[in-house]
């Protein structure tokens, strides 16, 4: 999600730093190679191409971050990284900027107890695909100022997207209705009542949905999905499906992982 995200702000004009220890060059790889592509379908212009390749940098050294008015935590849903992550930007990063998560199932109020000011902080939630997908969630924690939040909802705005306010619940709006439809889906495959193709089938046609709940769950990653779906069983009100454990015990996650509910081609 986080190259996904930087594009999204590259293309609106605004200069993006990227700190990630491990995979910064693939960042840098697929800010080039998007805004190729988009060049050569005429999407962009060479000139704008320049300008978004010329605001991205991308470094394993976290001092890249400390001039940022904005820090957009996006990394595995995994409180633990999410905590280190918390703790070492709050050692950098300026006193006035604002730190968002792109978290999609943990606690904005649980998460703010790591950073550094818990009244510039809250989740600013996006979708896969990033850019063709208007929502953003913008989740305040207990701590997070009107100024913050405003603050928030006018970049959302500048990037061309559509905030939707919600509370600090698990799942937010759009996960705490759609991850438990997914689970739903792999407990039909798993007792038989029809096959992944025809769940999909059935609410592509039966509902309108552009994407059955399976495909969608491929796309979102199982891993994530299982990630949401134990947080909403902490509320006591939901039981997870044993398929959706298997797959991602066996390291199926979907289209990340070229297999999940269903098989896919491996991404170039």
């Amino acid at each position: 999600m986080a190259p996904q995200i930087a594009y999204l702000f590259l293309k609106h004009g605004f200069k993006v730093v990227l700190w990630d220890p491990f995979i910064h060059q693939a960042a840098i790889n697929y800010i080039e190679g998007k805004s190729a592509k988009e060049l050569q379908r005429k999407r962009i212009t060479q000139e704008q191409r320049d300008a978004i390749c010329g605001n991205f940098s991308a470094s394993d050294a976290i001092e890249i971050i400390s001039n940022a008015n904005l820090v957009i935590e996006a990394v595995k849903e995994d409180e633990n990284i999410k905590r280190d992550v918390y703790l070492k930007v709050g050692k950098v990063v300026a006193n006035n900027a604002v730190v968002a998560s792109n978290t999609s199932s943990f606690s904005i109020n649980k998460l703010s107890s790591y950073v550094k000011d818990p009244s510039r902080f809250l989740g600013m939630h996006y979708f896969n695909p990033v850019e063709s997908l208007e929502l953003i969630e913008i989740v305040p924690g207990d701590n997070t100022t009107k100024e913050t939040i405003d603050v928030i909802t006018r970049l959302t705005e500048e990037l061309g997207k559509m905030a939707v306010l919600t509370k600090d619940s698990p799942g937010f709006v759009v996960n705490r209705i759609l991850i438990p439809m997914i689970n739903e889906a792999a407990n039909m495959i798993d007792k038989g009542v029809a096959s992944a193709e025809d769940i999909d089938k059935a609410m592509r046609l039966g509902a309108n949905h552009p994407l059955g709940p399976l495909a969608l769950g491929d796309l979102i990653g199982l891993d994530v999905c299982l990630t949401i779906m134990e947080s909403l069983v902490k509320e006591g009100k939901y039981e997870i499906s044993s398929l959706l454990r298997k797959l991602v015990s066996e390291g199926l996650l979907g289209r990340k992982s070229n297999k999940g509910f269903f098989e896919y081609q491996k991404q170039k």
